[in-house]
């Protein structure tokens, strides 16, 4: 209970200097700390902050700041159950990273892209982004990372696999 009114004093505290902060470069991460703080609250108020946080960050020429910015619109409509909207945001943001050369977020990009194509039923390309992700997280030894990513490959991998029969003590069985 604490932490939930930590949380909300946090998000208050950074709106409150949002509503004085004047130069695009002050306003930036503040945008993007309040989508952050506000987007599991409300989508559609987040979604605003993330809309102008990209606007500010074309006008400030950050590409980094603007594939965040696109990623957490993505996040935002996901919240709000707009599945095909956030793939295509997730994907521009995906874009933006690995032009940037940030692996971090592209991985966290591309489950976020996996989870969206499970969602809409596309499960090979969601397995095929889950395993770019793991490739990514054991590049660079994020074991928290590769641990969750791991989990959704299992269930995946046997959805999309083709099913196989197997013969168990003379018995032609299909895998479960």
């Amino acid at each position: 209970m604490r932490e939930a009114a930590a949380n909300v004093a946090s998000v208050d505290a950074i709106l409150a200097k949002l509503d004085f902060a004047r130069e695009p470069a002050q306003r930036l991460p503040l945008l993007l700390a309040a989508v952050d703080g506000i987007s599991v609250i409300d989508a559609r108020r987040a979604l605003g902050h993330a809309v102008e946080a990209a606007a500010v960050a074309t006008k400030l020429s950050d590409p980094a700041a603007h594939a965040e910015a696109l990623y957490q619109q993505g996040r935002c409509q996901d919240l709000m159950l707009e599945h095909a909207a956030a793939l295509e945001l997730f994907e521009q943001a995906l874009a933006g990273f690995e032009a940037a050369g940030d692996e971090v977020a592209t991985a966290k990009t591309l489950r976020a892209i996996s989870f969206i194509q499970d969602v809409l039923g596309d499960f090979s390309r969601a397995l095929d982004h889950q395993l770019r992700a793991l490739e990514i997280d054991e590049r660079l030894g994020t074991t928290t990372n590769r641990s969750a990513t791991l989990r959704t490959i299992g269930p995946r991998s046997s959805s999309v696999r083709p099913r196989r029969e197997r013969r168990t003590s003379g018995q032609t069985t299909k895998p479960r």
